[in-house]
This record gives structure tokens, sequence and C-alpha cells, in this order.
């Protein structure tokens, strides 16, 4: 497994501030040259760096956490049920918890 790509290690290989390359990655990079921009777009295309949603919820002080609580998932309808929460979720910005009624000791995330 292929391990993700921080904005801390994006903006190590810039040579800019995690706060530039932060403001770049959101929008709010319009006060910084076009040439520290393209740096910023091209590194994190290159190392296929995808936001922490987790960080992003604390900064954003918000939470897209979708929570099911199902018996099984070998059966068919929750299977196909988890499928369209998931299909219905955005994938870069919600995060799909799901727990199994009758033993709460397992959690998975998806």
């Amino acid at each position: 497994m292929n391990k993700k790509v921080t904005i801390k290690e994006l903006a190590e290989k810039t040579g800019l501030s995690t706060t530039t390359v932060s403001q770049i990655l959101n929008g709010k990079g319009s006060r910084f040259s076009e040439k520290n921009i393209k740096k910023v777009l091209a590194f994190r295309d290159q190392l296929h760096y995808v936001p922490n949603s987790a960080a992003r919820n604390l900064s954003n002080k918000t939470d897209k956490t979708i929570g099911v609580l199902v018996p099984t998932i070998s059966n068919p309808f929750f299977s196909e049920f988890l499928q369209l929460i998931e299909n219905y979720s955005d994938s870069k910005t919600h995060v799909i918890m799901i727990g199994l009624d009758g033993d709460h000791s397992q959690l998975y995330s998806a």
C-alpha cells in the first residue's frame, strides 16, 4: 500500500511554506506568482497528492462522515445498500464508517 503524501511533504518538495501550498491548493493563491502556482500543481499531480479529509474537516470545523450500522455485510441487501451510499457520497469529501451491529469491536472505514 502506498503512503499518502502529506501537504508538508508537498511543501518540502516545492521549497514553499505549508501555508503557501495549502492556500494554492484551496484556490486562494491569487497573491502568489504563476510560477509558484504551477510548481505546486505540478508536484501535486506528480506525487498524486490527495487532501486529508479529516484534517480538512478539522480546519473547516465540519464533519462529512457518514456512519452506517448494519447487522452483516454478507447479506446482499446490505452490500447493495452500502454500495449505494458509497456511490452517492463523494469519496474526496466524505468518509464512510461502517459498523457491524452485534459486534461493536469491529469498525470499518471505506
